[in-house]
């Protein structure tokens, strides 16, 4: 079980086998007598999904032998000992993955032909990935976080302290440094002296090798971060934030940090300093968007129905999107026409369309925005911008 989602896992959600693509949302109690609630929902939301299944003419051996995994959830102690506000569970033919959340939810099952993300868009809202880079000469970690939490990542090649650095810097080593050969060395042993450039006492060494620690993580970082457009805060004391500023490439480092020593902060602590500093810069990427949105609405380059966006998102042509995430829309989609045609409810061949277009807008590399619908100008249950 997991209790942190970011983009790439829930991009990775998308990519789901098929049919049957099982989507469990609930809401759970930490503890107290409502704890009790929770192993019932479950119960409930298999017995949902089962008779779903049968609704696609899958037999009670098939269905049991899919969802036997989810049962296994029900036995198991452990699992329920450690809950969050809100669970969600994905099931398809090739992996059941599960999150506890600190996020509450409805009640939701859902078979479908992929996996249902709408409930997740604030995750994405309020997320919009970050960088932690908590540096002391002691002990480099890097994390990655969002509005809900963050955790360590792991960088092949970052060294964890200044003690460690050098054995992953040899070529740089060898040009700070030359040789010379000394009149006494040549008389008692022919030996070669090893002298260090700009040699000038224990101080200025201890400075030229912290110069040179912050030089090895900055190409580390950016040779592993491929996502350049991803923010990253610092944290540390002030004369390594300056030292590592000054050779930084990073092209998002904020100027803002975390100050102090952060060998003495754990990953929650850390967060809960970073995440108000972090947190505006999302606040108005959102609502740039919404203003982009609506300028564009009457346009070629933005819409706001169904008609007009459905269709877009599925080519991958909406760069932005906004959604209603209280509001559903059941329709049907042809990709072979590309029409749309909307239902007052659902019905058996129907989709849910906020969902769809989330889902293509994700897949191909647009931005989703969630909001309830009377946050939207007009109360729109979706806007957007194309790319061409």
């Amino acid at each position: 079980m997991q209790d942190y989602l970011d983009y790439p896992q829930i991009k990775s959600l998308l990519d789901s086998a098929g049919f049957p693509a099982l989507s469990i949302y609930m809401p759970t109690h930490r503890g107290g007598s409502e704890s009790k609630q929770n192993l019932i929902r479950l119960k409930n939301a298999i017995m949902h999904a089962k008779q779903q299944l049968a609704a696609r003419g899958w037999s009670d051996r098939e269905s049991d032998a899919f969802l036997a995994p989810c049962r296994t959830l029900l036995d198991d102690g452990s699992f329920w000992r450690s809950l969050s506000d809100g669970l969600v569970i994905f099931r398809d033919r090739s992996r059941m993955e599960y999150y506890r959340l600190p996020f509450s939810f409805d009640d939701l099952v859902v078979t479908a032909d992929m996996f249902f993300i709408k409930p997740l868009i604030p995750f994405l809202n309020r997320s919009g990935d970050f960088y932690l880079l908590a540096l002391s000469e002691q002990n480099v970690r890097l994390f990655r976080g969002n509005g809900y939490g963050m955790h360590e990542v792991e960088i092949p090649g970052v060294p964890r302290s200044l003690k460690e650095a050098f054995p992953y810097d040899e070529p740089e080593q060898q040009q700070q440094w030359h040789t010379r050969t000394s009149q006494a060395s040549l008389v008692k042993a022919g030996m070669r002296q090893a002298v260090f450039h700009g040699q000038g006492g224990a101080a200025e060494t201890a400075k030229t090798d912290r110069d040179r620690f912050l030089r090895l993580i900055d190409r580390r970082l950016n040779r592993v971060l491929t996502d350049k457009s991803i923010p990253m805060i610092l944290a540390s004391v002030d004369y390594s934030l300056a030292s590592y500023e000054s050779v930084n490439t990073y092209p998002r480092l904020l100027d803002e940090h975390v100050q102090g020593n952060p060998d003495h902060l754990d990953e929650h602590d850390l967060w809960r300093r970073a995440w108000p500093i972090i947190e505006p810069q999302f606040l108005k990427q959102r609502a740039d968007a919404l203003k982009r949105c609506q300028e564009q609405v009457h346009s070629d380059r933005g819409g706001r129905s169904f008609e007009k966006v459905t269709p877009r998102a599925y080519e991958g042509r909406v760069d932005e999107l906004i959604v209603a995430i209280d509001r559903n829309q059941y329709g049907k989609f042809d990709p072979n026409t590309m029409q749309v045609t909307l239902y007052d409810a659902p019905e058996p061949d129907s989709i849910e369309l906020l969902e769809f277009t989330a889902h293509h807008t994700l897949r191909n590399g647009g931005t989703v925005y969630g909001m309830h619908a009377r946050e939207v100008p007009g109360h729109a249950w979706l806007l957007a911008t194309f790319r061409y």
